[in-house]
């Protein structure tokens, strides 16, 4: 899920953890893979919703990029069945019994086993003493009988437990909804995911794990790539606003911003707008940007970029702009954009998460939920009566205490 897991096990592994992260075979998305996070990419947004098989990391993009996987990135597909004597093998033996009867419990029904669990995921997370888990691969955490954090993202605690309409999602949604309640542990740095483990039977209070960033690669430094130069010299002097977040309407809140800018602008503030080109309302930004006379302020990105590149966005921007939606929630592009030192435009809900984690800090962040509000915020930066960058510098302290790479060891049961 966007990296997370790969840029997690990079974190466990500077703060001297023997993390190895499992990639998931089925998971086709480009941003999931670590070539997404590594290597300077510039691809087509226009197919991210479309084929993903498509986009599947290929060995070409790698040798084109001259990067190679790490040795603690395993492939399981590759991996091979284990070793009689294996440590594998023998832990397989002895949990065997209880593996048949998780998956009857849930199932009713043995033979559909396979149909929702890979073997060769479940034998290869046995082999740890530890598993972090996310999505459906939760069910293989369960099965391996290795003690696992579920660290949820979304539609596997929203979406999957409630869908039941087919006889395999009966079988998806309860199979999650018993390794939710199996976990040893299982937290969120998201109110509304937190109380959907509640929902699901995880006992309260869920604890809040802040997804560590890498400080060092999130930083403030001189941009790397050339194409930035070219951004600035279009902006001219006017203060540069970037929204790489998924243009969608329904979960992102896009059109709120969009409406916002285009008002503000077509008043004469002097902002300039870098756009990412994807997300399924995409064009549809753009038509209102065109029907309000803005556009000679916005530049569309030729391509989206990957995360090298993305970095060197986040520190020529001034505000990199978010999401706007009803969840009041945040991701990592939040946190990543405020480890190089830049404020953040977002919807954010202070009141959930201090009456879930009394002791949550907020982070010093532009808040804005309606137009009207977003648009007071963008009038602030245009007429410079915002300092963006003493908001820049507290995010980035904010950043270093709260989601620092120390925070890693939340994910392992230690304080």
């Amino acid at each position: 899920m966007a990296n997370n897991m790969y840029c997690l096990t990079r974190v466990l592994r500077h703060q001297g953890y023997n993390a190895e992260y499992v990639e998931d075979p089925q998971d086709t998305f480009l941003m999931s893979q670590p070539l997404w996070e590594e290597v300077a990419l510039s691809l087509d947004g226009r197919a991210f919703g479309a084929d993903q098989a498509a986009l599947r990391t290929s060995p070409q993009l790698a040798v084109n990029s001259g990067w190679r996987p790490p040795r603690w990135v395993i492939r399981p597909a590759e991996a091979g069945r284990p070793r009689a004597g294996s440590r594998t093998r023998i832990i397989l033996r002895r949990r065997q019994r209880r593996m048949r009867s998780r998956m009857a419990e849930a199932l009713s029904l043995e033979p559909r086993a396979e149909e929702i669990a890979s073997p060769v995921l479940v034998e290869q997370l046995a082999s740890y003493d530890r598993v972090v888990a996310c999505g459906t691969r939760v069910i293989e955490a369960l099965l391996s009988g290795a003690p696992y954090v579920f660290w949820p993202h979304g539609g596997d605690v929203h979406l999957l437990p409630f869908r039941h309409d087919t006889p395999i999602h009966d079988a998806f949604a309860r199979m999650i909804q018993l390794s939710v309640t199996r976990a040893s542990s299982a937290g969120t740095h998201d109110p509304t995911i937190a109380a959907r483990l509640e929902e699901l039977g995880r006992p309260a209070p869920i604890p809040y794990l802040p997804f560590p960033i890498d400080v060092d690669r999130y930083s403030p430094a001189r941009p790397e790539s050339a194409f930035v130069e070219s951004i600035r010299a279009r902006a001219d002097g006017r203060p540069i606003l970037l929204l790489c977040s998924r243009q969608d309407f329904f979960w992102k809140g896009t059109d709120r911003f969009a409406r916002a800018f285009a008002s503000t602008v077509g008043a004469g503030a002097p902002l300039y707008l870098v756009v990412s080109p994807w997300g399924d309302d995409m064009e549809a930004t753009r038509r209102l940007f065109s029907d309000a006379g803005v556009l000679q302020a916005v530049q569309y990105l030729e391509s989206t970029v990957s995360k090298p590149l993305l970095r060197d966005l986040y520190r020529i921007a001034d505000v990199v702009v978010d999401q706007f939606s009803p969840a009041a929630a945040f991701g990592t592009t939040m946190l990543e954009a405020m480890g190089c030192g830049t404020p953040v435009l977002i919807n954010l809900d202070f009141g959930l998460f201090l009456d879930r984690w009394p002791a949550f800090v907020p982070p010093p962040v532009l808040r804005a939920s309606t137009e009207e509000e977003i648009a007071d915020v963008l009038r602030a930066i245009a007429d410079g009566s915002l300092d963006t960058g003493d908001l820049g510098r507290a995010g980035r302290a904010w950043i270093e205490e709260h989601h620092g790479p120390e925070t890693a060891r939340l994910y392992l049961g230690e304080r």
